[in-house]
Parts: structure tokens; sequence; C-alpha cells
């Protein structure tokens, strides 16, 4: 396995000063060996106890001088920087609501068939809610040559960091088609 690294590649990721983790789940046990040994981490995970994960090793990166980048794929990811992009340009924010159409990969797909199976949570008004996966059915329009396609809530990433990173918005949801 190779990594590129300031530049230059190397053989070995404990040579490496950023890892990115970009490879089925779970990324949290390796991420913690990586933050521990100093190393800044950037992972693609988008499946919901993983992310959980990552974000409770806040304070071992914090102490090691490292970095750690959770949610950096699409979904989440893209979704969070769009929010950020938009969010930018209102005078104010109340509701964040993520839809998402395909997927990337085997496993990404597998991810998404069973999200749609699992609890789905969402923010609303200063509280988590559950709601029973596949459920919620809504019409949402994706750009040509997608179209409109119905989506469902799912376990997804998307909410926990959109919440984090926006905490003054009402309410925040995520569904999959």
């Amino acid at each position: 396995q190779l990594t590129l690294t300031a530049h230059r590649i190397v053989s070995r990721i404990d040579q490496a000063d950023v890892v990115v983790l970009a490879r089925p789940t779970p990324h949290s046990d390796q991420a913690a060996d990586l933050l521990a040994a100093g190393r800044h981490v950037i992972s693609t995970t988008g499946a919901v106890d993983d992310v959980r994960q990552l974000l409770d090793l806040d304070q071992l990166a914090e102490g090691a001088g490292a970095t750690l980048v959770v949610g950096a794929a699409t979904s989440p990811g893209l979704s969070g920087l769009l929010a950020r992009l938009l969010v930018g340009r209102l005078a104010a924010c109340d509701e964040l609501h993520v839809a998402v159409h395909g997927t990337a990969g085997p496993a990404c797909a597998r991810e998404h068939h069973g999200s749609l199976s699992r609890r789905a949570a969402g923010w609303h008004d200063g509280q988590w809610v559950t709601y029973a996966g596949g459920s919620g059915r809504e019409l949402v329009w994706f750009p040509e040559p997608v179209g409109g396609r119905d989506c469902y809530r799912a376990e997804m990433a998307d909410p926990i960091l959109l919440q984090r990173a926006f905490p003054d918005v009402d309410r925040i949801s995520a569904r999959t088609a």
C-alpha cells in the first residue's frame, strides 16, 4: 500500500504524515492508533457507529497534536461543504435536509442498502429523534440526468455531523434514494 505525503511516496503507513482512510469501515480503531502516533487522519466513513467512535477520538487527536477529519466523502463530506456554502449566503437557517442518490462502490452499496433498514436519526427542535429506516418517503429532484427520485429516511451520519457544525439549526434530516 502506497501513501502520498508531502509530495513524496512512502511504502509504509508509519512513514506518512497524513493518512486517508478510504476503505470499508470500520475506521475508528486504525484512526486511534494513527492519531496516538501523531499522524493526521482523514476518514471517509459514513457508517454512523464508526463516525460516533471517531468523534470520541477528539481528545486523543488534540493530545497528540494531530488533526482528525471525520466525514470526508460525499455524504457525509460534500453534503456538509455545500451546507456551509449555502448557509453562509443566508441571513438565517433553521432547517437542513440532505438527500442522496447513488453509491460509490460495492462496500458503499452494502452500507446504503443496510441503512434503509436501520433507525434514522434526525435533529428536531433541540433534541434527537429516531425514525424507522425506509419511512418518510419524499420526492426529491436531482439534477439531470437523475431527475426526481423517491427518497427515504435512513441511518446516515450527515445529521450528526451537521448538528455539530450548525448547532443553531432547528431541524436536520437525511434521506436516500
